[in-house]
């Protein structure tokens, strides 16, 4: 589906490598690429109806691009805190592997709303994100 799909942030910059670059598992394609320096990102998953419906949200987090600084940064869904302090150095050992969370249960009238909020005390952190899935529950 065409889902339009918003990124707000601070000098966003966009990468794409091969995914060879991350040496295990089997979305490797998705966390190959992706966006530093997004604060909000915004889906359209309406229908123009009002009733809210209910999704599982994978988030898809690599290190594979991580040529400066830090990635530590708390996530939110729908305006509520869901991760505090994710660190992708730690998680990721350094490009080797990505990272997924996930979330049932999330809410959505028209928009599914992701915040990337970076951890202020920490030297050049940016955010880094490379994917978003949106499964919709309750069929």
């Amino acid at each position: 589906p065409d889902i339009p799909v918003s990124v707000e942030g601070d000098s966003l910059r966009w990468f794409c490598h091969h995914s060879s670059r991350i040496r295990e598992g089997e979305m490797r394609w998705v966390a190959a690429s992706g966006v530093e320096g997004a604060r909000k990102l915004t889906l359209n998953l309406g229908h123009g109806d009002a009733a809210p419906r209910t999704f599982k949200v994978r988030l898809y987090f690599s290190d594979c691009d991580a040529h400066s600084g830090s990635h530590v940064f708390s996530l939110g869904i729908q305006g509520k805190r869901v991760v505090e302090r994710l660190d992708l150095v730690a998680e990721c050992r350094r490009g080797e592997t990505y990272l997924i969370r996930e979330f049932d249960g999330v809410e959505v009238r028209d928009t599914l709303t992701v915040e990337l909020i970076p951890e202020p005390d920490i030297k050049n952190n940016r955010t880094v994100i490379c994917g978003i899935e949106a499964i919709e529950q309750g069929w």
